[in-house]
């Protein structure tokens, strides 16, 4: 059963690694998407470097490092690459939250927009964060999503009149 993971997950990374051509696929998924793509990249990673297919499982543990990098496949995906590649990728968190944050600031797609935002929620309990990820889902009318996040901003500090009529509609 391992070993047919394995070959999925190769299948899966050379289906994705067309579409990176093409958009960024990580703007387009969850954070718990990102988690188990990441858990999937590390697999097929070592799985490559047991094969000695070397330039293969690089990539792979680059791609784990970039889908989740908080995440604990992307903790050993940098320890692996300064090990075996001699390639040293640090995370930073404050770093990560503002690249998280302007990306999210420059999508004119709100699904995408709401994932970044998502994503640098896992960093940092940031009122404006959680606001503006409230906002996002609400416009993508995922309204108990945007209660919680809305509760979130709030729990941080964010003042309840400052918030939009739209919002405001969500009983809070």
């Amino acid at each position: 059963m391992k070993k047919m993971t394995g070959v999925l997950s190769i299948i899966l990374l050379f289906a994705f690694s067309g579409i990176f051509a093409q958009v960024d696929l990580f703007d387009s998924l969850s954070p718990d998407a990102r988690k188990v793509l990441a858990d999937s990249w590390l697999d097929t990673g070592k799985t490559f470097q047991n094969l000695k297919k070397l330039k293969d499982a690089k990539a792979c543990f680059e791609y784990a490092n970039d889908a989740y990098p908080m995440g604990a496949s992307a903790t050993e995906a940098r320890q692996v690459l300064q090990d075996s590649f001699r390639i040293r990728l640090s995370f930073e968190t404050n770093k990560q939250f503002d690249f998280y944050v302007k990306r999210a600031k420059v999508q004119t797609n709100e699904q995408f927009r709401l994932n970044n935002y998502l994503m640098a929620a896992e960093l940092k309990a940031d009122k404006d964060v959680f606001y503006q990820a409230a906002v996002s889902a609400y416009g993508q009318n995922e309204k108990d999503l945007a209660k919680t996040l809305l509760q979130k901003a709030f729990a941080a500090g964010l003042d309840k009149a400052s918030i939009s009529e739209e919002l405001k509609s969500l009983g809070l």
